[in-house]
């Protein structure tokens, strides 16, 4: 299963992440964001990565398709999370995607855009102020049946106590994590990082890169 750690504002819980072994790390590049992570600080952090072969995923809200190619170019970023389709568009050529979906309750898998092969949808929770981050869960089962499953990655809410349950009754592609793996907003718990990596394990999964 292919496991990604989001919101790193610290090289410490970067490392710390890459050592248990995570698939991938997030670093939020939307100012509004409580876990924004600074150019300099992004840099560290993904020097880190590449130390460990784990993916650097840059989260990205409210930029143009050419500032994110800049900055994900500058700071060698293995991949980008997007929320938009135009966005999409422009960047699939020459980048590997997570296109964020946000989940709301009139949410229909109809509308969910076609991507190309080598890039993966993100299921979030829609909050009409933050992207990601929200600690909250949306319905699963709005998505169980999704053409796509084995390219898709859930997020929002997902923790040590619910783990079990996505991994077994959704079975997607992979998980991303935030709150759930932190006492505050970027500020990353090891404890907790490494009680949902095993849990993971212990559901039969290893974990991919």
């Amino acid at each position: 299963m292919f496991v990604k750690f989001c919101g790193f504002t610290r090289p410490e819980d970067v490392e710390a992440a890459c050592r248990l072994g995570v698939s991938a790390c997030g670093f939020i590049f939307y100012t509004g964001s409580p876990r924004f992570c600074s150019f300099t600080t992004a840099k560290e952090c993904i020097a880190i990565c590449k130390e460990y072969c784990v993916t650097s995923v840059g989260v990205f809200v409210d930029n143009s398709p050419n500032a994110i190619a800049s900055i994900a170019c500058a700071l060698g970023l293995d991949a980008l999370q997007i929320y938009t389709e135009d966005a999409y568009v422009e960047l699939s050529p020459n980048f590997t995607i997570f296109l964020g979906i946000r989940v709301s309750k009139n949410f229909s898998l109809d509308l969910i855009p076609l991507i190309d092969h080598k890039d993966f949808y993100l299921f979030d929770t829609f909050n009409t102020s933050q992207y990601g981050g929200t600690g909250k869960q949306f319905d699963w089962g709005s998505v169980a049946s999704f053409a796509h499953i084995n390219r898709t990655i859930i997020s929002g809410g997902v923790n040590i106590n619910n783990v079990h349950k996505l991994c077994t009754t959704v079975h997607p592609f992979g998980i991303d994590v935030a709150s759930g793996i932190e006492d505050s907003p970027g500020i990353k718990n090891i404890s907790k990082m490494k009680q949902l990596i095993q849990t993971i394990k212990e559901c039969g999964h290893d974990i991919s890169r």
